[in-house]
């Protein structure tokens, strides 16, 4: 036997114990699962590790959720139906994709996010015994000529 056709008999063998276990399964009244899996990365195509990837179904609050691995993949089993997918990491942008599973395995995702516009906010706190220093000058009703001056002459001599 060729290798090819030793390959081709593998996949087939697994292929064809993965479809029973599935029919097995789904005729004893287990849900079918299948397990949406894939990869999170950024714009420059490099893994994104910890990102939040929650599946919830469609018309419903809340979901299964898991984290992304060193190299941005996961894989979350889920029931046939329609999902959500909400994709969140710090500094980048959330993603949301829409997820039909049915009686076959889902492909690979590949979700690219992008970098979220960068947001500071800086909160300044004092306590209210600070003091503002102000100056003030008034004008006055005498005439210039009795205001108190004094006048010195200089000579060359004393320069």
């Amino acid at each position: 036997m060729h290798f090819a056709s030793a390959f081709r008999l593998v996949r087939n063998a697994s292929g064809c114990a993965l479809l029973a276990g599935v029919m097995l399964g789904h005729m004893n009244g287990e849900p079918v699962r299948f397990a949406v899996q894939g990869s999170v990365l950024d714009p420059s195509r490099t893994p994104i590790a910890g990102a939040m990837v929650t599946a919830t179904p469609q018309g419903r609050a809340a979901g299964r959720s898991t984290h992304t691995g060193q190299a941005g993949e996961f894989a979350i089993p889920l029931e046939s139906g329609s999902y959500s997918l909400h994709i969140a990491a710090d500094g980048f942008r959330d993603a949301v994709r829409t997820v039909v599973v049915g009686d076959s395995p889902v492909s690979p995702l590949e979700i690219v996010l992008s970098v979220a516009a960068r947001q500071d906010m800086v909160t300044v706190t004092e306590t209210a015994n600070y003091q503002v220093l102000t100056s003030s000058s008034t004008r006055t009703s005498i005439p210039l000529r009795d205001v108190p001056q004094s006048i010195s002459v200089v000579t060359q001599d004393l320069i």
